[in-house]
């Protein structure tokens, strides 16, 4: 007999370890991009981390990926070069959220071959269904992770470069936080 919480439908496959593995590296470097770009929208605008982060916190992924573009548009703190580089970037970002996307919001099944998993996806658009089925070895989900590492090493590489840590540095205090510790020094 089900009790009241119990689902009708469990799903008792879960993808194996390395595939697992790289599944939870894409999730977790995602997760430090996004931070990276409120890092540095606060650091362009010069607002401190203790009052900015309520602002930028709650923002959606696209929201700040607007917000970089406008500022690099304008080329604040940066370089003609150098915004060129971020609105490249910007647009490595942006395909990494279709990616990130595509894998964490995959349901995961089994495809009969050793080491290979299916993704399903289903999308109601309209009047009709769409069904995506694709298949991955850990090494597909790797490849994934490997790209978005570059582009975090890239993006932060830059914010550097443009001094976002000492701006941050500098921003006046307004929360009653404490002076950042920055870790150039």
């Amino acid at each position: 007999m089900r009790t009241p919480i119990q689902p009708r439908f469990v799903r008792q496959y879960l993808p194996p370890k390395d595939h697992l593995a790289a599944i939870g590296s894409i999730a977790a470097l995602w997760s430090v991009i996004e931070s990276s770009m409120e890092t540095t929208i606060l650091g362009l605008y010069e607002i401190d981390m203790g009052r900015g982060l309520v602002f930028t916190a709650n923002l959606s992924f696209h929201a700040r990926l607007s917000l970089l573009r406008i500022l690099t548009g304008e080329k604040v703190h940066m370089s003609d070069a150098q915004a060129e580089e971020m609105a490249g970037l910007l647009n490595r970002i942006d395909e990494g959220f279709g990616d990130r996307n595509t894998i964490v919001h995959g349901l995961w099944g089994e495809t009969g071959q050793p080491g290979v998993i299916r993704r399903l996806s289903i999308r109601a658009r309209g009047k009709k269904l769409a069904a995506v089925a694709q298949n991955y070895k850990a090494a597909d989900l790797w490849a994934i992770s490997d790209r978005l590492a570059t582009l975090l090493r890239d993006f932060t590489d830059l914010a550097f470069r443009i001094g976002i840590e000492e701006r941050l540095d500098a921003a006046p205090r307004h929360s009653g936080a404490p002076p950042r510790k920055s870790k150039s020094k």
